[in-house]
């Protein structure tokens, strides 16, 4: 599509209106994988189309995001994407999701 202007009309993933149901829709898959023992950020509550999740760090620190951590060597990075690849798949099972590739 490149840097063409989309027409949003009848486009009802950017309306605030989806919002609600989006955020119901995430706080629902993020308690189905907390039940599975999939690590993710606990859901608290969703209202008006807000989704209230734990803090996920330490002493009020955000946890490291994957692209941004200091890997040591390169044991460590294939460490990370091994277990990476097994939360995935884990999540694929707990969500029963279809991925086509």
């Amino acid at each position: 599509m490149g840097t063409e202007a989309k027409d949003n009309k009848g486009d009802d993933d950017n309306t605030p209106t989806s919002a609600p149901v989006w955020a119901h829709r995430e706080f629902q898959n993020l308690k189905r994988l907390e039940k599975a023992g999939v690590p993710c950020p606990r859901p608290q509550f969703v209202k008006k189309g807000v989704m209230v999740m734990e803090f996920v760090g330490e002493n009020g620190k955000a946890a490291w995001k994957l692209r941004d951590y200091p890997f040591i060597n390169d044991l460590a990075v294939k460490q990370a994407y091994e277990q990476v690849i097994h939360v995935r798949c884990r999540i694929i099972k707990a969500l029963h999701l279809l991925i086509l590739a």
